[in-house]
């Protein structure tokens, strides 16, 4: 663990107690949700399996998921909620007529580090404003299956939602 995590204690209920630690190492974001033990309950890095997607490479992206909702450590909602944030970021971008990484930042409203801008600036470019759109329906699609739509498991869902969008990063535009 990094020398100086930011941790913030919050009570969930009156009988249990979490400790919420988040940290930044090389650009990559960090949060883990602890007992005050130290038990670790939650455990994320934010760019694990949109690297691999990125990449355009579908059996790394697979294995990366597989890694994260292995023995139940990441619930596939919450790597939903990281795609959506990643592709959402895309989204923000296309069409705003941003030249670089640090409009980009401004335009996404982040703060110090501009490499998140730089990879979504990035990316986006690579898929195109179609594609963007595209893989914005796919995860609206599949978050609505998460939630029952469809009645298949949710590591399901996971899996033909990373194939697809890792699909798309590798197709030329």
């Amino acid at each position: 663990m990094p020398r100086n995590p930011e941790a913030h204690q919050f009570a969930k209920t009156a009988d249990y107690q979490y400790v919420c630690v988040t940290w930044f190492e090389r650009d990559r974001q960090n949060v883990r949700l602890e007992t005050p033990r130290g038990r670790v309950i939650f455990d994320l890095w934010d760019d694990d399996v949109t690297d691999a997607i990125d990449s355009g490479d579908v059996p790394l992206a697979l294995d990366k998921l597989q890694r994260m909702m292995g023995s139940g450590d990441r619930h596939p909602l919450a790597i939903m909620a990281t795609l959506q944030s990643h592709y959402t970021r895309m989204l923000r971008l296309d069409g705003a007529g941003v030249r670089g990484e640090k409009e980009a930042a401004q335009v996404l409203g982040l703060k110090g580090s501009t490499f998140p801008a730089k990879k979504a600036l990035t990316q986006g470019k690579k898929l195109g404003g179609p594609g963007v759109r595209r893989a914005v329906a796919m995860l609206a699609t599949a978050d609505v299956d998460l939630r029952g739509a469809r009645a298949w498991p949710g590591e399901l869902v996971m899996e033909v939602l990373v194939a697809r969008l890792t699909r798309l990063s590798r197709s030329p535009r």
